[in-house]
């Protein structure tokens, strides 16, 4: 068999790129034939690693381990030496370096570089050192902890003068120049518990203050609030004396309530603007709340009815009744959403039956009445829920065959445009992004009364990059929301979390 040829250099880097280091350690042999001359094989790679914040990058399985700065090397006698049988320590395809934070510290990201490096090379000592810059790869994934450095060579360029001379002596090793970051990570608790045995659910943001619905231990909701650049403690809206049937966060938080028993069954429609205090718009049972502009939506299927009605008011009208407007006739269906601009009502129709939901569209004209029918965006969908509105797609969590998945597609595609599959199970609520090209997902990832979830971030139209994974081992996960710098999301125990984005 034949030995595995290779030579392995690590050490630290003091002096500037370009510069090969003298003092350092070796794993491995020789290349047969090399005379103790690490640069009498081409095959291979130099990488310089910087280490920026509470982190540290270590070769796997062993070499490099920085901070601060390291430099290290693989040389070969040929393209196939990497993957040959027998030495220590094993290498195939290339350098794997794998990103390793320290406590209350997270990996933010790889970054490379284009720097020039310089290689000693077999030959006259007048053609040292060739000059290469360092290389990007082809593909990689920037906030993976693990990024693989291919081995390979290339052509450098000699000291100037000696282009012709040096020209069978300018092939040298692929050179990489890479950061690897890292920072501290925030205190995740953001607000406390507005009340004891509380279990915090869905969540919204308005400017700089979110809203979010907790049920307390005897079945009753109430809303909380708070500034999200004042953590600590938060403000009860309104208490915990009702059950809260629908609760949406949109241009006001809306929400309908139903009393305690024994009172009698009769729901309310309600509107917060800011801090102010609870206004009743109209005893409605809504089936699905939203707010855009001034006006405040809700769907309601009137007794006997196989179809839905959608009604909105003005909140700035003096008398609810003075403000109130028949939009839209549905079919059967719950939820819905509105955009402001453009103008346009979301909604869902679901039997229930799987299969047979979709996912409708519709303009806001704003002159009453019923305009024409809605645009089917999505069908053959199976008990949708959850739509995220951004100014460019539109998602949903969707429940095909025993699985949960996040689906999207364009917010003005027409109709039978292609429907995006997202994340392929696990799924639990979804959320827009600011900026409009991804949205934040919670996914369960353990079974049981007390399931964890991780947090996500996923594109929204998929481009190949996957999710990113921003918080593991969450209990509870209740609501989620996106803000200009941070994720915000609630749990059962009661808390408002959140994480910066990145």
């Amino acid at each position: 068999m034949k030995p595995r040829a290779k030579r392995v250099v690590i050490c630290v880097l003091a002096t500037a790129l370009g510069a090969v280091p003298a003092a350092c350690s070796s794993l491995g042999e020789l290349p047969p034939g090399a005379a103790g001359d690490p640069s009498a094989t081409t095959f291979g790679a130099d990488i310089t690693v910087r280490v920026i914040g509470r982190g540290s990058v270590q070769m796997i399985p062993e070499g490099i381990s920085c901070p601060p700065t390291c430099f290290a090397r693989a040389l070969f006698p040929d393209a196939g030496a990497p993957d040959a049988e027998g030495g220590a320590p094993p290498l195939t395809q290339g350098f794997s370096l794998e990103a390793r934070a320290s406590d209350r510290a997270r990996f933010v990201g790889w970054r490379f570089e284009k720097a020039p490096f310089g290689a000693r090379v077999r030959g006259p000592a007048a053609c040292n050192p060739v000059m290469r810059d360092s290389i990007i790869p082809e593909s990689f994934s920037p906030e993976s902890s693990v990024v693989v450095l291919p081995f390979g060579e290339t052509t450098g360029t000699p000291p100037p003068g000696r282009e012709a001379e040096c020209a069978p002596h300018a092939t040298v090793p692929l050179a990489y120049a890479l950061t690897a970051r890292f920072e501290e990570e925030d205190n995740d608790v953001l607000f406390e518990t507005p009340a004891p045995s509380a279990r915090a659910r869905e969540i919204g943001l308005i400017g700089n203050r979110l809203y979010w619905l907790f049920d307390d231990d005897r079945g009753n909701s109430g809303i909380a609030t708070g500034l999200v650049s004042q953590p600590g403690s938060a403000s009860v809206l309104v208490p915990a004396t009702q059950t809260i049937l629908q609760f949406d966060v949109g241009r006001y938080v809306v929400y309908t309530t139903s009393p305690p028993a024994p009172s009698p069954p009769a729901a309310a429609l309600m509107v917060i603007r800011e801090t102010e205090a609870p206004r009743q718009l109209i005893s409605l049972n809504c089936l699905g709340v939203a707010s855009a502009e001034s006006r405040v939506y809700c769907r309601w299927q009137p007794a006997g009815w196989t179809t839905t009605l959608l009604y909105s008011w003005d909140v700035n009208a003096a008398a609810p009744s003075s403000g109130l407007r028949n939009e839209y006739e549905l079919p059967i269906g719950g939820v819905i959403a509105v955009t402001a601009s453009p103008a346009a009502l979301y909604s869902v129709s679901d039997t229930g039956a799987l299969g047979t939901a979709s996912i409708l569209r519709a303009s806001l004209p704003g002159t009453g009445g019923f305009p024409q029918a809605p645009m089917i965006v999505a069908s053959n969908q199976s008990r949708p829920r959850g739509l995220a509105i951004g100014r460019s797609f539109v998602s949903w969590v969707d429940h095909p065959e025993g699985r949960s998945i996040v689906r999207s597609t364009l917010a003005n595609a027409a109709s039978g445009a292609r429907v995006f599959e997202l994340v392929s199970d696990g799924a639990h609520l979804s959320a827009p992004d600011t900026d409009d090209q991804t949205l934040w997902a919670s996914l369960r990832t353990g079974a049981g009364p007390g399931p964890a979830f991780s947090v996500v971030r996923v594109d929204a139209l998929p481009s190949g990059q996957g999710h990113s994974v921003y918080r593991n081992g969450r209990v509870g996960v209740g609501g989620l929301v996106a803000g200009a710098t941070h994720v915000y999301w609630t749990q059962s125990d009661g808390r408002v979390y959140r994480a910066r984005k990145r």
